[in-house]
């Protein structure tokens, strides 16, 4: 949970830095750079000083604005911010604690696979654009030839939707956690800033929370633990 919380705070903390020294970057999104500078940062600095819930609260309608008004005017490269909306609101949820228990790591797994399946979807609806940008991104045109960018594109839009079925079934948990924040890792070190970092750092934490419930020998010992 404090990796998860921790690569949350990162993540408002490193977009508060990004809208005050790169503002230019928001002229033509519904954006005020200092105002929502100031939201992520007082969003990060609630949740290192250990108010999750308030942390939580603040940063969920900025990413619901980001969602609906936000996230259209660049489809390709914002669907992380569902993804952390989901995060965001998972860990809400847990920390509430009036819900079923199982509501939290539900949300939590649509929250990570969101950006996988959108861009396994977008990899078959819009290849083009996938291939432009392996073409000219300074790590992928060295390591794929231009002759096999079809298959490239292809192959990544289907691992990027197996693994996303994996996350949502609770199929393979730790292994599909561990793949999950590597991929998220690996995107961030091939796209870097702005398509991938800093968001896809607070993806990578969530996935090490291996969000599935716990088995019934366990449930069995917590509660025997918890009544002596």
């Amino acid at each position: 949970m404090k990796t998860a919380v921790a690569g949350l705070a990162a993540t408002h903390a490193l977009w508060a830095l990004s809208l005050l020294l790169d503002g230019q970057r928001y002229l033509l999104k519904p954006v005020i750079p200092p105002l929502f500078a100031i939201a992520h940062l007082a969003i990060a600095l609630l949740l290192t000083a250990g108010h999750r819930t308030h942390g939580h609260l603040l940063a969920t309608p900025v990413l619901t604005y980001y969602t609906f008004f936000v996230k259209p005017f660049e489809p390709i490269a914002e669907p992380q911010t569902v993804g952390i909306l989901g995060v965001t609101a998972a860990l809400l949820v847990r920390e509430i604690g009036k819900t079923p228990a199982g509501l939290w790591r539900l949300i939590l797994r649509l929250g990570i696979a969101y950006p996988l399946v959108e861009w396994g979807l977008d990899a078959f609806r819009n290849p083009a654009h996938f291939k432009a940008y392996l073409s000219v991104n300074p790590i992928t045109s060295r390591i794929i030839p231009a002759e096999a960018l079809d298959y490239a594109v292809t192959w990544l839009g289907v691992y990027e939707l197996a693994l996303a079925s994996l996350i949502l079934s609770g199929m393979l948990e730790k292994a599909a956690a561990a793949i999950a924040a590597a991929t998220f890792l690996a995107f961030t070190a091939v796209a870097g800033y702005p398509l991938a970092f800093p968001q896809n750092i607070t993806l990578a934490a969530a996935a090490t929370l291996h969000p599935s419930p716990p088995s019934e020998s366990t449930s069995k010992t917590a509660r025997l633990i918890q009544h002596g």
